[in-house]
């Protein structure tokens, strides 16, 4: 059948409309504007009765199941029109499952809200509609996102398409990374137009809803309602792809990401941004418009506030204020002062009256932290709460900071001391300061003592404790008490024998044996040896004519530090003495240098302190020495 015929049959049924726009079995054909047929007409319902693949498509009651089943009937460049009826549904599970390839063709849903034609998208990543035909265009088709990740949900790859009036959503838990995709290659996709749909990806996961991601010319992009959680942006444009003559105006964009962008054009785009209203949590990220021209783009950072001109236009100055006279703002009660966006905040001579003028502040504002979006008058009512008195004070009543500070009153109820630490005040550290120093609970300092007297005034300790040996819970008193005792002899204590030194005990007795039996050793530095002692433990048999006290001998050495001793027969309790050296007796290293000595003892270095007999003999001999050190570090021990 001719156009000519077709047409004037539908008239005889009633079938065109007062304007020539065509009807489908009685249904018009619209998107946002009215379709006239230039070609055939498809119908794809899989609700309607009798729908099925094998058929023409040609009217409802013959309609096919698919929308690629109808693309798949269409003539090039003929005006096709595909309408999809309500409560079509159908699932795409792989890589253009709906492949608009026929120039020409127009894809039109019926219905409204959830009786739209829905394309749900799952089983594969990559599933998709894919449009690589000029002049061709969807609308008012439902997109549902049914498989996380999912890489896009339309991709355009044909120059002259439209998307116009569809809506694209996200699973549960389910984020499409993109859901328009405008090119895959440079200018392969120009003058695309993607106008009034709807996008909806609120859960982390999607990367942006438009991606203008090649070098495109003469795209538009208008009237959309974006709001999504975009890592990239509601609308994108990475680096590099410098599309020309770009248009963005009149969306509606939220980018519910923190510090990402409603609009970011990262090129060197050619074009213009205008009349867009945009949201986000960072003034500054909300809108980036490469090298777009802009115009009444406007946005705002928190709810219940007024939005601002974005990009952020020059600091307020006179001349930028609202209401500037010729005489450039000189009629202070006639000016105003301007929001970002343009909205009154109050005359100029208001706020003169608020900081200087009588009237001052109306109502002032309950104190607040200073914080973001939080005003110097609630800011300054919350200084004065906690200078003065009021909510959120640490302050007596009737107290001021400088009467706590400076002032006669000081405070009337000084606190417990308390050691610092978190929410413990200055009040209660100083108490506990004053404790510790004076005289209160866990001072160690008696009555009417001071730190100061104690360390360097005239009073000192008024009762010097007696001494101890350094350990937990002893006090410096005590300790320098030991000290003194064991340096000048004013006490009694078990390793110190007054003005002798430090007493080391060899506490295992040594049988008497024709050998060199080491005693005590000299450790790291020189000590001064002041008395070496041995006291017989057992009888000890007759006949040792010589036995002595040796330090460090070697073979062919004389290190004697005494004459021979004779040993005949000594009962128990026995004592020998090296003490009091005379001048003449020597000591000689074994470099034969000449150790000095003094009648107070003998300077020994690193070595050990032996006894020598020549003969064994029943009985034994414990030992015991007093030592002064020399060097820091030296020591003398039993070996």
């Amino acid at each position: 059948m001719g156009l000519d015929k077709f047409y004037r049959k539908a008239a005889a049924k009633g079938s065109l409309d007062a304007r020539g726009g065509l009807y489908s079995a009685g249904v018009p054909v619209f998107g946002s504007d009215r379709f006239v047929a230039g070609g055939s007409v498809f119908h794809v319902g899989s609700t309607l009765t009798g729908a099925a693949s094998a058929n023409s498509g040609k009217t409802p009651d013959r309609a096919l199941l698919t929308i690629d089943e109808a693309i798949n009937k269409c003539t090039a460049s003929k005006g096709d029109l595909i309408v999809v009826h309500e409560g079509h549904a159908e699932t795409i599970t792989a890589a253009a499952g709906i492949a608009l390839d026929i120039a020409g063709v127009s894809i039109v849903g019926m219905g409204q809200g959830a009786l739209r034609p829905t394309v749900t998208f799952g089983t594969a990543v990559g599933a998709s509609c894919d449009i690589s035909a000029a002049s061709t265009r969807i609308s008012n088709i439902l997109f549902l996102n049914d498989i996380d990740s999912q890489t896009a949900a339309v991709n355009i790859t044909a120059d002259d398409v439209t998307i116009e009036g569809c809506e694209f959503r996200e699973g549960s838990a389910k984020q499409a990374l993109i859901f328009v995709l405008v090119g895959a290659a440079s200018n392969d996709a120009d003058r695309t137009r993607v106008l009034n749909c709807k996008f909806r990806s609120l859960a982390v996961g999607a990367n942006s809803a438009i991606k203008l991601g090649q070098v495109q010319d003469g795209v538009e992009v208008s009237g959309n309602d974006i709001d999504g959680d975009f890592a990239d942006a509601g609308i994108h444009n990475p680096i590099g792809a410098i599309l020309t003559d770009l248009l963005i105006a009149g969306n509606y964009v939220r980018n519910r990401q923190t510090g990402d962008h409603a609009i970011e054009i990262v090129s060197a785009c050619t074009g213009a941004c205008i009349d867009n209203r945009l949201f986000g949590d960072t003034e500054a990220s909300i809108l980036d418009p490469g090298s777009l021209f802009n115009a009444r783009n406007f946005g705002t950072d928190a709810i219940d506030l007024a939005a601002y001109e974005l990009p952020p236009t020059a600091a307020d100055t006179a001349a930028n204020m609202i209401g500037a006279d010729n005489a450039n703002n000189d009629a202070a009660t006639t000016n105003v002062v301007a929001n970002k966006d343009g909205s009154v905040l109050e005359r100029l001579e208001d706020i003169k009256d608020e900081l200087s003028g009588t009237a001052g502040i109306v109502t002032f504002p309950t104190g607040a932290a200073a914080a973001n979006a939080v005003s110097l008058a609630e800011v300054l009512r919350y200084v004065q709460d906690q200078v003065i008195n009021g909510t959120g004070t640490v302050l007596d009543t009737n107290t001021s900071l400088y009467g706590v500070l400076a002032g006669a009153t000081g405070i009337p109820t000084f606190p417990t001391g308390a050691a610092a630490a978190n929410s413990v005040s200055m009040a209660e550290v100083l108490r506990y300061i004053q404790d510790q120093v004076i005289n209160g609970t866990g001072t160690a300092l008696e009555a009417n003592s001071s730190l100061f007297g104690v360390l360097a005034g005239a009073t000192g300790v008024v009762t010097y404790p007696a001494a101890a040996a350094p350990a937990n819970g002893v006090s410096l008193a005590e300790v320098l008490r030991k000290i003194y005792d064991i340096q000048v002899g004013n006490g009694t204590d078990a390793s110190v024998n007054n003005r002798l030194g430090i007493r080391v005990d060899r506490t295992t007795a040594d049988t008497i044996t024709n050998t060199a039996v080491p005693l005590f050793t000299v450790g790291t530095g020189r000590i001064l040896l002041t008395q070496l002692t041995g006291k017989v433990t057992t009888i000890i048999g007759a006949g040792v004519t010589n036995a002595k006290f040796q330090f460090n001998p070697t073979t062919g050495a004389t290190n004697d530090m005494c004459a021979n001793l004779d040993i005949d027969t000594d009962e128990a309790g026995a004592l020998y003495s090296l003490t009091g050296i005379a001048a003449d007796a020597m000591l000689r290293s074994e470099s034969g240098a000449v150790r000095g000595m003094t009648s107070q003892g003998i300077i020994l270095d690193v070595g050990d302190i032996e006894f020598f007999t020549n003969a064994d003999r029943t009985g034994s001999i414990s030992y015991q020495a007093w030592y002064i050190p020399l060097d820091n570090g030296a020591t003398l021990v039993a070996a």
